[in-house]
């Protein structure tokens, strides 16, 4: 969806956007090529070093690494994020006068929202690891002139993104996950929510939609760019919302404070130490008979994905800042839900078909009990 805070390209920045899109939708359907030269040339390289076909997802990449095919493939898809970032920022540049003008008109909080920026906040270790997804800066970069920067490049770039991989509507990800809770629960109505790992704020307005029972919403990140930004979004579209920058691992609020705590695409991005303390952290503010969702992404759902398809999946681990990337997925979630302190008969593992697509979104809840037993009944 639209608003006043995302950053109006012109004609050129809308083409050069476009082609990018056509870029990544292109990589993506010559990705099998990989498949074939492990068939051919790559694997029989490999078996002549190694005397056995690579197997593992391990194997292919060795095989692969100094293949042609593979080397030109993952050069050209750095590349097109790099562009993509590239294209984003320019827009976002071109384009600050009004987004400054209408940040200060909005960071009143017309719609009664706030904004909370502790001046001693320390980010954690793990903020530090890389700028995730290649963003320029990361999320911690904070301009001078206006503290929302990192997040309107966030925002901007993120939809292109999005465009290269779905032709479908800009509510793929929360939408199909809270329609398959609404499945598992059709009595949860929440009235306190917490959004963590909020990023820009799309995943905040996606639960404002979703749930329009909500009357406290919150917004956690660890980029102040991403907080700020997402408080001028929300108030830009009309939706009371409070953020917070916050470590997800050290939660500012009391004890059974929200019906739900969400988060998206947040798992993949921690460490396996930080998400148990986020996982606890979860646990420790959700009321009684409310639930803990963590939505990730289609790799970690599907069963059956075979070797080459977590070959493929992990390139995103040494090209494309993604440090924690092979760790989540190794990561046996359920259980460490158990070890922050759930009950293992309140934990589940489920998926959400993608709009648009034949792949689905990975799903971890856990269920807080009410004195009555009841979950997912607030």
């Amino acid at each position: 969806m639209s608003h006043e805070m995302l950053a109006r390209p012109d004609h050129d920045e809308s083409v050069r956007m476009q082609y990018i899109v056509a870029l990544k939708r292109t990589l993506l359907n010559v990705t099998d090529g990989n498949r074939h030269a492990l068939a051919g040339r790559a694997g029989d390289a490999f078996e002549a070093e190694t005397g056995r076909r690579p197997e593992s997802w391990q194997d292919m990449t060795r095989a692969l690494e100094p293949d042609p095919y593979y080397q030109t493939w993952s050069a050209l898809s750095r590349t097109a994020q790099d562009l993509l970032w590239a294209s984003a920022e320019r827009s976002v540049k071109r384009d600050w006068s009004r987004l400054r003008d209408a940040a200060n008109r909005l960071d009143n909080g017309p719609m009664g929202g706030s904004l909370d920026i502790p001046p001693d906040f320390e980010p954690p270790q793990d903020a530090f690891a890389a700028h995730i997804h290649g963003q320029p800066g990361g999320f911690l970069y904070v301009d001078e002139d206006a503290g929302f920067y990192s997040g309107a490049i966030y925002d901007a770039g993120g939809r292109v993104f999005a465009s290269s991989y779905s032709r479908a509507s800009d509510d793929t990800a929360v939408g199909p996950v809270a329609k398959r809770l609404k499945e598992r629960y059709p009595d949860f109505a929440p009235r306190a929510v917490l959004d963590m790992g909020c990023s820009a704020g799309g995943s905040t307005m996606g639960l404002a939609a979703h749930f329009p029972g909500i009357e406290e919403l919150h917004g956690i990140d660890y980029g102040q760019g991403l907080v700020h930004y997402a408080h001028l979004r929300a108030e830009a579209s009309g939706i009371r919302a409070h953020f917070h920058q916050m470590d997800a691992g050290a939660l500012r609020f009391d004890d059974e404070s929200f019906d739900l705590v969400f988060a998206a695409l947040l798992l993949h991005e921690a460490s396996p130490a930080k998400n148990l303390d986020i996982l606890k952290e979860a646990l420790r503010v959700v009321r009684p008979g409310g639930l803990v969702l963590f939505e990730d992404v289609p790799i970690k759902a599907a069963r059956g994905h075979s070797a080459y398809d977590r070959f493929v999946s992990s390139w995103q681990t040494s090209n494309n800042d993604e440090p924690f990337w092979d760790l989540f997925l190794d990561t046996d979630f359920p259980a460490m839900m158990v070890e922050a302190g759930f009950d293992p008969a309140h934990v589940f593992e489920d998926e959400a078909p993608i709009v648009g697509g034949n792949r689905a979104w990975y799903m971890l809840i856990g269920e807080k009990p009410g004195p009555d037993g009841v979950t997912g009944r607030v």
